[in-house]
């Protein structure tokens, strides 16, 4: 009998999740929510928003998937698997009390303190004195406690800056606030599934968060990965290394707390972390409670198993019932923006070429804001395309994702072009 799935989003990353699962199972019934114009031809879309967790509730009721897997933030903050689950809907991601790891940072530092997980000294800031001792400490870092969509985190420059950057988020956000030392390095993520006890290492990604080239300009949501993160000749660790060292100094003592105050983490567990590059140390930045955008694009190419398979296994006990590799190929991801990206966007716009960037030997381009008008693909978010390719080097899969990339046109397209280039 066919896998049901349901995907609950509608970005690149829930695109690059509804891809491999027909990779892995040509056979399988696929749904997704809300979905977006690319995603068409490989599931049914309904016209639910991520984060309406009683319409999608009655949708699952109704389509009776064997899985649900839960994208975005939005549906795991909004309680989407404490919902489903008692329905006896399986559910991969985790509760919210459990995804608190990614939606308070404080939360987040206090199972680092916790798990003896290597982290940056941190204060917690409750007002503007709080704040005031905080920088002078050594504070250079201020982020709002919960989730603010990418935007809620300023890294100053010295005292004064970090307390302006501090009155700014607690009159936005509201107390309390996280201030941290600032770390520097190389940030690279690694990402595991995990079962509430046990954990199967993913291949570890590099994003690229600067709108231009050469890291300028401001802060994205992601312009382009790499993987493996470790391909930077600067880190000083081979991956297989990197996910091993991560896998017993972070993600198992994480998991230990976490059933220590029980509540299990049940689903991805995405770890950012900064490597310094003189000693090859690492501390961690920040979890996520789900699949990062766009490292998803290139973690799926680099994949060997049944990722769906695998998923359901986690969700019910044991993930590692269902075994995963991490293969040895890269895999690049450009991402095409719409004009005016991050800031005032322009939509609307044709994109052109999609048919010829697919036939680019190991490029799949995978769809983030897209809509559909009059039977044509237009542009209708920040980040509109997420370009993959996969190849024998880093430099071998960036070659492929550029040239695919360079068939795709709309006007005022934003794209950097240094992604995985000049890397081994």
């Amino acid at each position: 009998m066919s896998r049901r799935i349901l995907v609950v989003g509608g970005g690149g990353r829930e695109h690059a999740l509804l891809w491999r699962f027909a990779q892995d199972d040509p056979k399988a019934v696929l749904h997704v929510a809300p979905g977006n114009a690319g995603m068409r031809a490989l599931a049914v879309v309904h016209d639910i928003p991520a984060d309406d967790t009683p319409a999608l509730l009655r949708l699952a009721l109704e389509i009776r998937p064997d899985l649900v897997v839960a994208g975005p933030e939005a549906a795991l903050a909004a309680g989407l698997a404490d919902l489903m689950t008692p329905q006896g809907i399986v559910v991969f991601g985790p509760v919210m009390a459990a995804a608190r790891l990614e939606t308070s940072k404080l939360f987040a530092k206090e199972m680092m303190a916790l798990a003896g997980v290597p982290t940056a000294r941190h204060w917690r800031v409750e007002d503007e004195g709080s704040l005031l001792a905080a920088a002078r400490a050594g504070a250079r870092v201020v982020k709002a406690d919960g989730l603010a969509s990418g935007k809620g985190v300023v890294v100053a420059a010295d005292e004064a800056s970090t307390v302006a950057a501090g009155r700014e988020l607690l009159a936005a956000y509201g107390a309390p606030l996280l201030a941290e030392e600032r770390m520097d390095g190389v940030e690279v993520s690694v990402l595991a599934l995990c079962d509430g006890t046990r954990a199967v290492m993913l291949p570890s990604a590099q994003d690229h968060k600067r709108v231009g080239d050469g890291d300028t300009g401001p802060n994205t949501g992601g312009m382009g990965t790499v993987s493996p993160g470790t391909h930077h000749h600067r880190l000083g660790m081979d991956e297989h290394t990197l996910l091993s060292r991560v896998r017993e100094m972070v993600i198992l003592p994480v998991l230990a707390a976490m059933r220590q105050r029980g509540t299990p983490f049940v689903g991805v567990l995405f770890a950012g972390l900064m490597v310094d590059p003189a000693t090859a140390n690492f501390s961690v930045l920040e979890f996520n409670a789900r699949f990062g955008d766009p490292e998803t694009q290139v973690i799926v190419r680099r994949l060997g198993g049944d990722l769906a398979g695998a998923m359901e296994a986690c969700a019910q006990g044991n993930v590692t019932r269902v075994p995963l590799t991490v293969m040895d190929h890269a895999a690049v991801c450009v991402v095409m923006a719409a004009q005016g990206y991050p800031g005032k966007l322009r939509g609307g716009d044709v994109v052109e070429g999609l048919g010829a960037a697919a036939q680019v030997p190991g490029a799949v381009v995978f769809q983030a804001g897209t809509a559909l008008k009059e039977g044509a693909v237009v542009t209708s978010g920040g980040r509109v395309l997420g370009v993959s390719a996969s190849g024998l080097t880093v430099a071998h899969a960036a070659d492929r994702a550029y040239s695919a990339a360079a068939l795709i046109h709309w006007p005022g397209v934003v794209m950097r072009r240094d992604i995985g280039k000049n890397t081994p």
